[in-house]
């Protein structure tokens, strides 16, 4: 092979590999396979329908936790509020694990057929479990982020998530000027540093992982979800083992910065695993 044709070569190559990284890249946000869609479509129809075996067989099974499909029909036909009517499904927009849905449709009560619909346009949530999209169910939705990507402020996620992590560091470390500084000013305008520090800490945390970061657009107020591990704060049951907890905690911007948001009541972990869905602060 003479030079000429190595330089092609290469040159083919290389334009090959910068495709393949630039459709990596953009696979999280792209639409995803037709078989989403497909089953977005075909839950909204059972619902629209009222099709409760169809919808059934849509539904997470470790959500149904061993529930029958007679129960569930049954269930259903007894305890449903509303009827669902002209349902269009619009974008589908995707990230890691979780998917939203932009489903418009009409409603009424079901006990009252003859009053005027109403109309809606949400995000409906979806989760990857072992290969397959599940509705993440309403009781759940706060464990998600309720926004897709492309409603959400990239960047001020990205310097969310370093605030946070300086944040969960300095639990970790028992930083307490460092946890101080990151609180919102409002709250420390009414606590100050010497209070805040007499105030013992039930826990220590060991370590944290950052699940999701959600900063709607044009928005100062954001939500986190985090999982973390930690021991009570006691010597006498010092050996015992960590125990991991997940936690929803809001933050808001004042001025250039993000602060964690301190809430009314004091901050509690949240019992893992999901199912039971999470409460924390």
């Amino acid at each position: 092979m003479n030079r000429s044709i190595q330089h092609h070569a290469g040159r083919l190559i290389l334009g090959w590999l910068a495709a393949v990284v630039a459709a990596v890249a953009q696979a999280d946000t792209a639409e995803p396979l037709p078989g989403l869609r497909t089953r977005v479509e075909a839950y909204w129809r059972a619902q629209e329908r009222e099709d409760w075996h169809t919808l059934f067989r849509l539904l997470s099974p470790r959500y149904l936790q061993g529930l029958s499909q007679n129960e569930f029909v049954e269930a259903k036909n007894r305890l449903e509020k509303l009827r669902f009517s002209a349902i269009t499904v619009g974008r589908i927009e995707r990230q890691g694990d979780y998917a939203w849905a932009e489903v418009d449709y009409g409603y009424q009560p079901r006990a009252y057929p003859d009053m005027p619909a109403h109309r809606a346009r949400i995000w409906d949530i979806w989760q990857k479990e072992q290969d397959q999209y599940y509705p993440v169910p309403p009781e759940l939705r706060q464990n998600a982020p309720g926004l897709p990507p492309v409603e959400r402020a990239t960047a001020e996620e990205q310097a969310l998530t370093q605030r946070l992590h300086q944040f969960w560091e300095a639990r970790e470390r028992q930083d307490q000027a460092g946890l101080y500084r990151l609180l919102d000013p409002a709250w420390r305008r009414q606590v100050d540093f010497q209070a805040f520090r007499k105030k013992r800490s039930f826990y220590q945390y060991l370590a944290h992982k950052l699940d999701w970061v959600e900063v709607p657009r044009n928005q100062r107020q954001a939500r986190v979800r985090v999982t973390f591990s930690y021991k009570l704060n006691d010597p006498s049951v010092s050996k015992m083992p960590p125990r991991e907890e997940s936690l929803l905690q809001d933050w808001i911007k004042v001025g250039d910065q993000w602060y964690r948001s301190v809430p009314q009541e004091p901050e509690q972990p949240v019992s893992n695993p999901e199912p039971k869905g999470d409460k924390g602060a």
